[in-house]
């Protein structure tokens, strides 16, 4: 059986300070074994985790170990983010069973209620045919915010 290398997936609460990647080797290895990562956005910006990039060497012996990723507990309310872990380039013949780990940072801030929408003066065009309105919120979403309307 060949050796290879794998990257477990990850989720942790916004507050973590942390995202801990495993990186594993199937089996012992009589050879040093070194490998490229690097970070990627999916869901989660930059704003939400510092983005690194570099190398492990397995010592001969060694199967496990970890990469430590920052992440920031800010304080939005946002949805659950996800960010990505690659491995890339291993040496001495190993191949990359799971080359992809996701981490999923679990958001721990609590809404700050519903923003309130209000409706300013409309303006009604007759010659146009049609009225506008300009349609307010009291204050930022990081979340999606729709409303139902109807004219009568």
């Amino acid at each position: 059986m060949a050796i290879s290398l794998s990257v477990d997936d990850v989720v942790v609460g916004e507050d973590a300070a942390y995202v801990d990647f495993v990186i594993r080797l199937n089996e012992i290895s009589a050879t040093a074994v070194t490998v490229n990562w690097q970070t990627y956005n999916q869901t989660a910006g930059y704003n939400d985790y510092t983005s690194l990039s570099g190398s492990l060497t397995f010592s001969p012996g060694v199967t496990q170990m970890t990469v430590r990723i920052p992440i920031t507990n800010d304080s939005l309310d946002e949805v659950n983010e996800a960010f990505t872990l690659e491995l890339y380039s291993p040496s001495n013949n190993v191949t990359l069973a799971k080359n992809v780990g996701t981490a999923i940072i679990v958001d721990n801030d609590a809404p700050s209620g519903t923003p309130v929408i209000s409706i300013s003066d409309f303006i009604i065009d007759e010659a146009a045919g049609e009225a506008s309105f300009v349609i307010i919120l009291d204050r930022p979403s990081s979340q999606v915010v729709s409303l139902t309307y109807a004219t009568q």
